[in-house]
Formats: C-alpha cells, sequence, structure tokens
C-alpha cells in the first residue's frame, strides 16, 4: 500500500451531496447520539444511507455515485434513534441483530428487523429488555451484536434502589442471559461523568471497555481489557494506557473564558485495523467578533501494543467546526453543540466527517445585538452541509507479473 497524506478531502473535491435540511446536531455530549439523522445501512447493498430521525421521517438510499435519493422506509416504533448508547426506555438502538448486513432496531415494546425493502416489521423472537445503562457490540468475538446491560441508581423519592448488570450473548436466533460474564463498572451511575464505549483497542477481535470523563479537558481514561471468556478484568489495565494531554487554547483579545468540555471520538482514522482518538473544541459567541483560530485538536494514533501516540501530522487535518459549542450572550436562545459525524460515506472502509446543522454560521459570528431574537433565527441562521472523504492509503497497482 501507499501511504498517502493524512486527512481528509473536502466535498468540493470528492463529489459527495448530503440530501438538505438534515441535522447532524448533538442533544448531548454521549457517544453517538446525533439527535438528528443516523448513517446506516438500510437495504443490503453495501453502501452507507441516511434515514432522518427524529425530524421529518425519511430515508435517502445510498445512490453509489455521490448522492442520496429519497425512498419510503416505515418506523413501527417511537422513540429517538441511538446507534450505541440508550439512554433511555423510550429509545431505540440501531444494529444488525441477525447478521444479514442491514440495520435493525431494538426498541419498546420489542425488536424489528429490516426487511431490506421498505422498513422494519415487528421480530418479537429477538426481543430483550431495553433500558438507559445498555451498550451493544460483539462481546465474545463470534461476529454477532450482544446485549450489555449495567446500571446503578441510588434510591430517592420516586424509586428504589437499583443494581442490575446483565449480559444477552447472540445466539443467532435469539439472545441468551449469561450469568457467567462478568462486567467489572457501571455504565449509567447517577452523577457518573464518565462515558464508555465497547472498542476492541488491542486488535485481539474482543471489545473493551473504554471510560472517558468527555466533561474534563486533560482526565485520563481506563480500559477494561475483554478476557476472551467471560467478560472483562476487574481492575483498569496496567498495560493500556489513555493519557490525554490538557487542551491550551490560542490567546485572543478580549477574549471570554472558554469552557473547555472536548469532543472525544473513537475510529480507525488511518486505516491500520486499530482504534484512534480525536478530540477537538471550537466554539462561537453571538454578537462577538472572535478570529477563527480557536479551533483545538488533539489526536492519538494507536500503538497497537499499549496505547496511543499524540500526532500532530493528524490534528492538522481535523476539519473546521469538527465539534463547536455555539454560546449566546442572551438566555432566551439555546446553546447547541454542533458535532460532526464519523461514518465510512463511500464503502472504501476509510472513516469519512460528515457536517450537516441549521443554525448561525460559524464563518460569520457577528450579529447586530439590536436585531430581534426571531429576526436573527430567520436572517443569520441557514444549513451547512460538508462532507470530507478520508484520504487513507491506497493499493498499489499491479503491473505484472515475472
Amino acid at each position: 500500500y501507499q501511504t498517502k497524506t493524512p486527512g481528509w478531502e473536502s466535498a468540493p473535491a470528492v463529489n459527495v451531496t448530503l440530501p438538505p435540511q438534515k441535522n447532524f446536531i448533538s442533544s448531548s455530549n454521549n457517544a453517538n447520539e446525533t439527535g438528528g439523522s443516523f448513517f446506516l445501512e438500510l437495504n443490503g447493498d453495501g453502501r452507507t444511507d441516511i434515514y432522518a430521525d427524529p425530524a421529518n421521517l425519511e430515508a435517502f438510499q445510498n445512490t453509489g455515485n455521490g448522492t442520496f435519493s429519497k425512498i419510503p422506509w416505515n418506523k413501527p416504533f417511537t422513540g429517538r434513534l441511538y446507534n450505541q448508547v440508550l439512554q433511555g426506555p423510550a429509545e431505540a438502538f440501531l444494529l444488525d441483530i441477525n447478521s444479514d448486513g442491514l440495520t435493525d432496531a431494538l426498541a419498546e415494546p420489542g425488536a424489528y428487523l429490516s426487511n431490506g425493502v421498505n422498513g422494519w416489521i415487528r421480530a418479537p423472537e429477538w426481543d430483550i429488555p431495553t433500558n438507559g445503562g445498555g451498550r451493544v457490540a460483539d462481546i465474545n468475538g463470534d461476529g454477532l451484536n450482544d446485549f450489555v446491560y449495567a446500571r446503578y441508581r441510588s434510591p430517592d423519592f420516586d424509586h428504589l434502589e437499583e443494581s442490575t448488570k446483565v449480559v444477552s450473548l447472540n445466539t443467532g436466533h435469539g439472545f441468551e442471559v449469561r450469568q457467567d460474564y462478568s462486567i467489572p463498572i457501571y455504565f449509567s451511575y447517577n452523577s457518573d461523568k464518565d462515558t464508555y464505549q465497547l472498542l476492541d483497542v488491542n486488535g485481539d477481535r474482543f471489545v473493551d471497555i473504554i471510560a472517558v470523563d468527555q466533561t474534563s479537558e486533560s482526565s485520563p481514561g481506563s480500559v477494561y481489557l475483554n478476557n476472551g471468556f467471560n467478560g472483562w478484568e476487574s481492575t483498569p489495565s496496567a498495560i493500556w494506557k489513555m493519557t490525554l494531554e490538557p487542551f491550551t487554547p490560542t490567546p485572543q483579545p478580549n477574549q471570554w473564558p472558554m469552557d473547555l468540555h472536548p469532543l472525544t471520538r473513537f475510529a480507525d482514522v488511518n486505516s491500520d485495523g486499530f482504534i484512534d482518538i480525536i478530540r477537538s473544541y471550537n466554539e462561537m459567541k453571538v454578537y462577538q467578533t472572535i478570529p477563527d483560530t480557536m479551533q483545538i485538536n488533539q489526536v492519538y494514533l494507536n500503538n497497537g501494543v499499549n496505547g496511543w501516540t499524540r500526532s500532530s501530522a493528524w490534528e492538522n487535518t481535523i476539519p473546521k467546526w469538527f465539534m463547536t459549542y455555539v454560546l449566546d450572550a442572551f438566555p432566551n436562545i439555546t446553546t447547541v453543540d454542533l458535532e460532526a459525524l464519523i461514518v465510512d460515506i463511500n464503502g472504501d472502509d476509510i472513516v469519512d466527517v460528515a457536517e450537516s446543522y441549521y443554525g448561525f454560521d460559524p464563518k460569520d459570528v457577528v450579529r447586530p445585538a439590536s436585531v430581534a431574537t426571531e429576526q436573527l433565527q430567520s436572517k443569520y441562521s441557514r444549513w451547512h452541509q460538508n462532507i470530507y472523504l478520508g484520504k487513507g492509503a491506497t493499493p498499489d497497482v499491479l503491473t505484472g507479473i515475472t
């Protein structure tokens, strides 16, 4: 393989167009919850499609030529969609339950399989209790998505104490609760600030547990390694270290204090088969002129042995507004997070970056303070969409055999 320059190519160069007016705005700092549209595989053609939820329930098929076309798609359940972390009992997981390459759903009151044509259909044989504190991943390395539930809630005036840890393995025709599996932590624990993801950090095909405090700019993360037969090690790994450096913003004239809560995302950015770390933060404040130099990026490449090493070469390639905290001088306009999504859009097994949101223009942050709020929304809000395809690596060309 030829190693290309790290980073992503912007939309004009790659000829990919997103459907108009589909939000990728995060409503929380939890993993991969968009509060809007989702990338997923709907129809089994191997290309990443888009499902817009909850606003304007619409499905868009990836045509393979850089565009998306609208198709009918039935959603017979309510609740917002999540693809890794479930926020509450009224929500729905998106995952491939039966390993047919199509995106199914675990929702209240049960499971729904994709028919690959026009929607999800009820499949009671795949039912499993869902609630906040759940995670979906292939726990035992058999290629099937399993369900892990670990939640603790202290008692208060409206509920009893809850302390539950359950691993349900996918058998290929349903889910089986396994009492022999152990979980070292709770994914949901009262006011616990850590967020947890199930990812294979060491390349052994078994998903490990990564814990990161999303509210801290420098808090080190923890890794609980999967032992390969009945769960995870009871304590964080002494070998795999996640040491994240503090963010140091560039001083700006007349700058307000930056409330640094960097977004942390995990993805194989350099296509070497190991999970890397992207951390990014930017902010803009309505009605103030701030130089466009505030974005802070950190990229840590997985060394495949014992942790991650910071890479300045990749940090310089993170697209602008990868994660932006929008502040306002007035309390009656909601503060929002603008968050890019990491996904393989064009099916080349290299992660891409997609941005789509409706709001103030990050490139034009000055607003006349005398204009009424509703006038601001109509005059200065607009749709912003950008696609960045990962450069990754390309195979050498075989010209002959001698």
